[in-house]
């Protein structure tokens, strides 16, 4: 080494003698030869002489092929040269192939370039299938693409298969497609099958489709067996008189449950009690709902004008005991 000679320099000089500056871009050169060894930010090549692409973050980039090291938001590519697709979240993308790691609410699909059903909840789907993760009211599908059923209750339905939970009244079957017989009553059946749960007056059977007989006023759903009988028959097809004198009988036993004026009874075949008032007595055991004038008792037996006078000749015979 020469006297007098350095034998390292300050950055930005070159020489012996460091009495050289290095190139105007150089950060530091070659000590003897002045090639520039590192560029200032935001510049490369072998004399730092091109300026590094625009959107290099910091302005760093490769000193030989001017490559960034790293990107500014919303921007991708090796020379950070591409926008980020629009709907990235935070408009941030995979550096090097610009796809997006979560998309904004109503997009889906590696770059979020697709929209999510109409239907969506909230407009939300998953990024990698656009499949929403719920459904508005009335609607079913991957994605929510069909309407529900028109009779399914409250227009909701199985977020997959579009069948109802229930139907509105008058309808059965998964979508409530079918119509409930005519004759259940208050047009209701069983969702499965449409089976009545009961059925309008006069008829029976598992869908109503059978008329009871014409002296049954109702009868049995299942075997057609009469539950009451038209005035004035009973038995189990209403088809035996009730005694003569009965306004109505059991439908079991024939014995009346009401009788003509004047009658009691079971078969209503005995008179009432002669002092009850209008003729009217109990059809069970004839006691009198009231009484005739001057009479008393459960059947009117008793004369109150008898009771008034043998109460006063007693009270008579008492006195005069009383003054011997």
């Amino acid at each position: 080494m020469q006297l007098g000679t350095c034998s390292t320099c300050k950055p930005g000089f070159h020489g012996f003698k460091c009495e050289f500056p290095c190139r105007t871009n150089c950060r530091t050169c070659h000590m003897t030869e002045g090639a520039c060894l590192s560029c200032k930010l935001g510049f490369y090549g072998k004399n730092c002489e091109i300026n590094c692409p625009l959107h290099c973050k910091n302005g760093m980039c490769n000193m030989i092929n001017g490559t960034c090291s790293s990107c500014e938001v919303q921007y991708f590519g090796n020379n950070c040269e591409f926008p980020c697709p629009t709907n990235c979240i935070d408009s941030t993308c995979h550096r090097h192939m610009g796809t997006c790691s979560a998309c904004k609410p109503g997009f889906y699909g590696n770059k979020c370039d697709l929209p999510c059903s109409l239907h969506c909840t909230d407009h939300t789907c998953l990024m990698t299938n656009g499949n929403c993760h719920a459904c508005e009211l009335h609607y079913y599908g991957n994605k929510c693409e069909f309407l529900c059923p028109s009779n399914c209750i409250d227009s909701t339905c199985h977020r997959q298969i579009g069948t109802c939970s229930a139907c509105k009244p008058g309808f059965y079957r998964n979508k409530c497609d079918l119509a409930c017989p005519l004759h259940c009553m208050n047009k209701s059946c069983h969702m499965q099958n449409g089976t009545c749960f009961s059925c309008k007056p006069g008829l029976y059977g598992s869908k109503c489709e059978f008329s009871c007989l014409p002296s049954c006023e109702t009868c049995h759903m299942q075997d057609g067996l009469c539950l009451s009988c038209k005035l004035p028959f009973y038995g189990g097809k209403c088809d035996i008189p009730c005694p003569t004198n009965c306004l109505k009988c059991d439908i079991q036993t024939g014995n009346c449950l009401s009788c003509q004026i004047g009658l009691h009874g079971n078969k209503c075949d005995a008179p009432c009690p002669n002092n009850c008032k209008d003729n009217i007595c109990y059809t069970q055991d004839g006691r009198c709902k009231s009484c005739d004038s001057g009479w008393n008792g459960s059947k009117c037996e008793t004369s109150m004008f008898f009771s008034n006078a043998y109460a006063f000749d007693l009270y008579t015979f008492l006195i005069s005991k009383k003054g011997e």
